[in-house]
């Protein structure tokens, strides 16, 4: 009898070890397993990039657009204006290298998308849900909407890749920390915070916008030295990019 209340004593005081739903086995076999899924949406991106491959100049406009602003750039010093400069003074580079390769050019698109891709799993990867991720990146390397950039000379190829490799670079860089590093000891960090945020403005007007998202984390987290210097290092940059602009193109456009 005294064994017998022994044994309930000792089940009773046994922690009770809770058994996982099913959300929850699946998010440890895709962490488990996430990179072979990686690798296989990168497959998978690579074939229907090459099948969805298109050769010719599309008949918007833009992508040509693109083109005759990289040309002119290298080949004539202009500045070039109206849409985001970066990414065609990024291909004009190409342009000088190679000369004026259309498949070449488009191709650069493609290893955009595939970079793209590659920073998105290392950035989300441990931070979000393993399903969620993995769902994520096999869409994405089936979803013809988006592969059908990966052979135009649009600026959205480039954008996504600079800003995966953002997420990429922040999370590792600030997120992760436990506190607010020394200026003296970090200033570089904030320098190439700054390069990344006026990057992507210089890609997409619209990219100025990851400032505002970075300067409102480091005030809801309560780091008010992180937003202070944030903002300096991207002023700055973004004054000297003004001035450099003024002073080598004469130009003194407002758009970027």
């Amino acid at each position: 009898m005294s064994k017998v209340k022994q044994n309930l004593k000792t089940k009773k005081n046994k922690p009770e070890v809770k058994s996982k739903d099913f959300f929850e086995k699946l998010d440890e076999f895709f962490e488990s397993n996430g990179n072979v899924f990686f690798w296989i949406s990168m497959v998978f991106t690579l074939l229907f990039s090459f099948l969805l491959f298109n050769f010719r100049v599309s008949e918007a406009g833009d992508d040509s657009a693109y083109i005759f602003r990289a040309y002119k750039f290298i080949k004539e010093f202009m500045f070039p204006t109206f849409q985001g400069p970066l990414y065609p003074m990024v291909m004009s580079v190409f342009i000088w290298v190679f000369g004026l390769n259309i498949t070449m050019l488009k191709s650069l698109s493609l290893v955009a998308i595939i970079f793209h891709l590659y920073f998105l799993y290392r950035a989300f990867k441990g931070r979000v849900s393993g399903f969620l991720l993995i769902y994520v990146m096999i869409i994405i390397s089936f979803n013809a909407y988006v592969l059908y950039y990966s052979s135009q000379t649009y600026s959205e190829a480039f954008y996504l890749f600079l800003q995966a490799f953002f997420f990429f670079y922040f999370f590792n860089a600030f997120v992760s920390r436990n506190e607010e590093p020394n200026i003296k000891e970090s200033w570089g960090s904030y320098f190439i915070l700054g390069v990344f945020l006026l990057c992507l403005g210089l890609t997409r007007s619209i990219g100025y916008g990851a400032f505002i998202a970075v300067f409102l984390f480091f005030l809801i987290s309560k780091q008010w030295k992180s937003a202070f210097f944030t903002t300096g290092a991207f002023a700055f940059e973004f004054g000297l990019f003004n001035f450099i602009k003024k002073f080598l193109f004469h130009s003194g456009d407002s758009q970027f």
